[in-house]
């Protein structure tokens, strides 16, 4: 399939799920976001799982952004772990926000109408700004 559909986004990304995580400041307090890139098998929605985890524990950050802008497909497993990490960071007083949902995401979520649980942004930058406020 080609076309400019961020859910194909070239074989390469979507062969090599990459998870990343980088300190922002939102407003006067300082939070996370994690970018996802490629595609997200079960393997992967695990490793996610067990990084959100330990970032809501150890970091304790107040809020915390997840980039999905340059997800590709994704495992139903990323659904389990955004829910326990949104649980937790709300459970200590934090938000959690999905930037730049699209494609296999954005229709799980939908399907199973956690797309009226999460905070939703258009882009990083946006729920930056959100989340700051």
């Amino acid at each position: 399939m080609t076309g400019s559909s961020p859910e194909f986004v070239g074989d390469q990304e979507r062969l090599m799920p990459q998870i990343a995580v980088q300190q922002v400041r939102l407003g006067s307090r300082l939070g996370l976001v994690v970018t996802l890139t490629g595609a997200l098998d079960a393997g992967a929605a695990r490793k996610l799982d067990d990084m959100l985890a330990t970032l809501v524990v150890v970091d304790r950050p107040p809020h915390l952004i997840v980039d999905a802008g340059r997800l590709g497909t994704c495992d139903e497993a990323v659904l389990i772990a955004l829910v326990r990490a949104h649980r937790a960071i709300r459970a200590s007083g934090g938000r959690l926000a999905l930037a730049g949902v699209h494609g296999m995401l954005a229709r799980r979520l939908r399907r199973t109408g956690l797309d009226t649980i999460f905070e939703l942004f258009p882009n990083v930058p946006v729920a930056e700004s959100a989340l700051a406020g």
